[in-house]
């Protein structure tokens, strides 16, 4: 479970910015996920709770944006949404494509007091 990583750089991160800024409490904690960083929402979720247990983050609300994966083929220049785990143009049947988004993992806001 690569969650409980994640997790714990997420919580390392938001608790740092909270410190820098004379923060007490961190009571939200807003993501953007790529859907193809096989990143269960839940799972994260869960672990971000575990591992906030009496730290300032600790019942900070999680939302979570999950972003589409989507490509470019470089044959016929055509952006489409990848659905299948074979990536493979669907106009012209390339697989010489450029993966435009889906792998992010960013923390788009915090909320402090």
């Amino acid at each position: 479970m690569h969650e409980a990583t994640v997790a714990a750089g997420i919580l390392e991160t938001v608790e740092r910015i909270a410190a820098d800024n004379c923060a007490t409490r961190i009571t939200g904690i807003r993501l953007q996920i790529g859907e193809f960083t096989c990143i269960q929402p839940e799972a994260l979720q869960f672990c971000l709770e575990a591992l906030s247990e009496g730290t300032i983050a600790q019942g900070a609300a999680l939302s979570i944006t999950r972003i589409k994966t989507t490509a470019l083929c470089r044959e016929c220049r055509n952006e489409f949404g990848v659905h299948e785990i074979e990536f493979r143009c669907p106009v012209c049947a390339s697989t010489d494509i450029e993966l435009l988004s889906g792998r992010e993992l960013i923390i788009e806001s915090i909320e402090v007091d």
